[in-house]
């Protein structure tokens, strides 16, 4: 018993030896001025998010200075509102296609993805100052002609090769459908 009293005393004391002493706190340094920091990234943007639906696109703009900055804003707002209304008249159109009573044929729906793409490539062109390829106009129509049966995508108004919705168009020869392919700088009817 004197054994263990005895081993208790001197762990308790060489406990208290090696206690370390207290010390004076140290005071962290001051941060830096956010004009010091060391950031690589431009000191100007701006964020355009727009929802529809459960689909959202966040566009972030970044520029040297505001000048800059106002100049790729101002090319870019129309692209910017028209990507709006085109998500919202698809949202729209599915919206009333959910609220119609079932049709016998499901016609594919658009690529959101495609036209998305497409309106940030001609975004991006336009704001780097590139003129953003446009269709030409289609021609006046001047009368109508009798018109054929449509079949394949000519049928339905969207193009199974690209997932995008066609415009309708027409002139003096008939009318059909098409969509313009901004890279290839030509319409495309898709597969008939």
């Amino acid at each position: 018993m004197r054994i263990h009293a005895r081993a208790q005393e001197l762990v308790a004391s060489s406990t208290l030896a090696q206690a370390p002493t207290p010390t004076k706190p140290t005071r962290q340094p001051k941060p830096r001025h956010s004009a010091a920091w060391d950031v690589h990234e431009a000191p100007v943007s701006s964020c355009f998010k727009i929802r529809v639906g459960a689909f959202e696109w966040t566009h972030t703009m970044r520029a040297s200075d505001d000048a800059e900055r106002h100049t790729r804003v101002q090319a870019f707002v129309p692209t910017f509102r028209a990507v709006v209304a085109a998500l919202d008249a698809l949202q729209a159109e599915r919206e009333a296609a959910k609220a119609a009573p079932a049709a016998p044929a499901v016609l594919p729906q658009p690529d959101l993805q495609a036209l998305l793409q497409q309106a940030v490539q001609q975004a991006l062109a336009a704001a780097n100052g590139q003129a953003p390829s446009t269709p030409p106009p289609a021609a006046p129509s001047t009368g109508q002609r009798q018109a054929k049966a449509k079949t394949g995508d000519q049928a339905t108004g969207l193009c199974s090769l690209h997932h995008v919705a066609m415009e309708h168009r027409e002139n003096e020869r008939g009318s059909w459908y098409s969509h313009w392919l901004t890279e290839e700088e030509r319409h495309c009817k898709g597969r008939r």
